[in-house]
């Protein structure tokens, strides 16, 4: 399966765009689209990457990764904020390639550890990055938005 993952550009924001929707929707949220379009503009200037995955030059799915800090370890970490293959290519191979892709740019990036999250809901995604031989660490994630 020739599986291609390059950094996103703009001819890939709409697809982007519209696979933001779906994953959000596939973790039982709904995303509202206002401004991502013209921040996505900006990507280069922002402190995340943002990669599609291709198959036969047919956009997949995304994820994105940003640089984090751990105040227990002192150390810094990869975190990846999103993973996204659309479920037409799950359970082939496309989300263990993506996985070990990370690991390798985190280690090529000086990295010793890559952390992320999954809905507790999602224990297909669970299951999936146990056998990747990750460890859980149970937490609940908030978050507050600031209004004017």
């Amino acid at each position: 399966m020739p599986i291609t993952i390059m950094r996103a550009t703009k001819r890939h924001y709409p697809q982007l765009i519209s696979m933001f929707v779906e994953h959000a929707k596939y973790e039982q949220h709904t995303l509202h689209i206002d401004d991502q379009l013209q921040t996505m503009a900006t990507l280069d200037t922002l402190p995340v990457e943002l990669f599609i995955v291709q198959l036969k030059h047919t956009v997949i799915g995304y994820f994105s990764v940003i640089p984090q800090f751990s105040t227990w370890d002192m150390k810094t970490y990869l975190y990846l904020d999103c993973l996204f293959i659309q479920d037409a290519y799950r359970g082939k191979g496309v989300g263990k390639y993506v996985m070990y892709h990370i690991f390798d740019l985190a280690k090529k990036q000086g990295y010793q550890q890559v952390q992320w999250q999954t809905p507790n809901t999602n224990q297909s995604a669970i299951q999936f990055y146990l056998a990747q031989g990750a460890k859980p660490k149970a937490k609940q994630r908030f978050f507050y938005t600031i209004v004017e």
